[in-house]
């Protein structure tokens, strides 16, 4: 039996002993661990957000800081991740810290490092030692001997799916199988639903975002291999003195000190989509003149500030939860940057969604339930909630039928009421949780909300923002049974 296909037998049996290669052996791709110190390497741990759990619907393990991360280059420009502790093999290759790769960002200016893989890599973990033994050092060494053989399907075959051969060249594709091998090698551990959630919960959708013609392989194909023709997505730097809505952590030691750093040093990188024709998705370059765009943006770099600091799971939790959803709604063409281009720049276009004047009706604002069990309120009701905040906030295209409805009386419907009542007091709990408070508020709440409450056939369907308000819709018939239901309580 040959090295590789011990490897490959060991990972199949989900060896919580790891895979000790033979004697004569050459190692594959790897690199010494990084000092277990942190402030060694000038980095602190991550502080800024407590032990938070994230949304819902996967499982992430919360950990205490520990070393950083450290990348090298081969000699065929492979990008590889860093070897794990107790891992039996390694390669005496250099080690290039974060702190070289800041000093050559300093030496060689900010253009270099936000458009290479290697500022990416750099970037993308605070904390990234795994607590068990491994059986792949590397992620490289993970999708070599395990996951293309496990996971097979027809990609020589443009109308099916694509694939690049050349995977680690892509920032996305780096993020999301390394993401994959860590989350692997957690979920080994446990033999009895391990592996189940590891390939619903983790392989299946990460790969459908992979091998979807729109995602990060669009342009390149197994027989013509890596074409480098999508980039990062256009970005322009903020105003000096420009601070987010919600505020930036200065002072805090978080690994980028802004949601703008953020955006331009990471996510950008990571997410490259064809935006310059309008056709498939839209993006505005100053996407922080957008104030839904911002929140977004803003909440998915706290939210991968918390989840950094789980090397198992959190990396996979967060683009999965987290980054893809809030892209999706970014680029969508009804989204915030409907009438925004690459080309032709930020366009002023969405107004704030209409609201008639309340007081008129309402000598005092109504109160359909009890008041959030806080004494600090930002807003004291809904309907100021929903004026002064999310109105400007969440801006959408309401003045044609075509796409959306909206009633500027929506607080005459009791659905859209008790929806936006919903909002005004979920945002009042989940902006003081920090961490991934706003994203999940955003995810679970906002859009699933809003989705209904501007699709043509929900609470809205008779009105319009010319129209004005209707009362056509009437509550769903029922009957009263004509037997005892007494029964039903005992």
């Amino acid at each position: 039996m040959t090295a590789r296909e011990r490897a490959q037998t060991a990972a199949l049996c989900h060896s919580e002993e790891g895979f000790v290669p033979l004697a004569n052996e050459q190692p594959l791709l790897g690199s010494y661990p990084r000092d277990p110190n942190p402030e060694a390497q000038g980095i602190q741990p991550d502080s800024c957000y407590g032990p938070r759990p994230g949304r819902s619907g996967r499982h992430s393990t919360t950990r205490t800081p520990g070393t950083t991360s450290g990348w090298t280059e081969s000699s065929t420009s492979r990008w590889i991740s860093p070897a794990r502790p107790r891992c039996e093999r390694r390669c005496s290759r250099t080690e290039l810290t974060v702190r070289d790769l800041d000093q050559r960002r300093a030496e060689t200016g900010p253009g270099w490092y936000r458009h290479s893989l290697l500022g990416f890599v750099a970037r993308r973990l605070g904390d990234d030692v795994l607590q068990e033994p491994t059986v792949y050092p590397t992620v490289v060494e993970f999708v070599e001997n395990y996951f293309t053989i496990v996971y097979r399907r027809q990609v020589t075959d443009l109308n099916d799916t694509v694939w690049c051969p050349e995977w680690y060249k892509h920032a996305e594709a780096f993020a999301r199988l390394d993401a994959l091998w860590r989350a692997w090698e957690h979920y080994r551990l446990n033999s009895e639903t391990g592996m189940g959630v590891w390939l619903l919960d983790h392989a299946a959708p990460h790969m459908a975002i992979l091998t979807d013609q729109e995602g990060p392989f669009r342009y390149c194909s197994v027989r013509s291999g890596h074409q480098y023709t999508l980039t990062p997505l256009p970005v322009t730097l903020p105003p000096a003195g420009y601070r987010s809505e919600s505020g930036e952590t200065a002072g805090s030691p978080c690994f980028y000190s802004s949601v703008s750093e953020f955006v331009a040093e990471y996510f950008s990188i990571v997410y490259q989509r064809q935006v310059f024709d309008r056709s498939d998705a839209v993006w505005c370059p100053e996407w922080w003149r957008h104030q839904e765009a911002t929140l977004r943006l803003e909440s998915a770099w706290r939210a991968w500030e918390h989840f950094r600091l789980d090397s198992a799971t959190g990396m996979s939790v967060w683009l999965l939860d987290h980054a893809d959803p809030h892209l999706n709604r970014l680029i969508d063409q009804r989204g915030p940057f409907r009438y925004c281009s690459v080309r032709k720049g930020h366009e002023e276009k969405l107004q704030p969604l209409p609201m008639d004047d309340y007081r008129e009706v309402f000598q005092s604002t109504p109160d359909l339930a009890r008041e959030p069990h806080n004494e600090e309120l930002e807003y004291p009701k809904a309907l100021d909630f929903f004026e002064q905040y999310f109105a400007p906030m969440y801006r959408r295209q309401v003045y044609g039928l075509n796409d959306t409805v909206w009633c500027p009386r929506w607080w005459m419907h009791a659905e859209a009421y008790v929806r936006v009542d919903s909002l005004w007091r979920s945002w009042e709990y989940y902006r003081k949780t920090g961490s991934a408070g706003m994203s999940t508020w955003l995810l679970d709440f906002v859009d699933p909300n809003m989705r209904e409450l501007l699709d043509r056939r929900g609470p809205f369907k008779y009105c319009s923002v010319t129209k004005g308000h209707s009362d056509q819709l009437s509550p769903l018939p029922v009957k009263t049974p004509n037997f005892d239901l007494s029964f039903l309580t005992e």
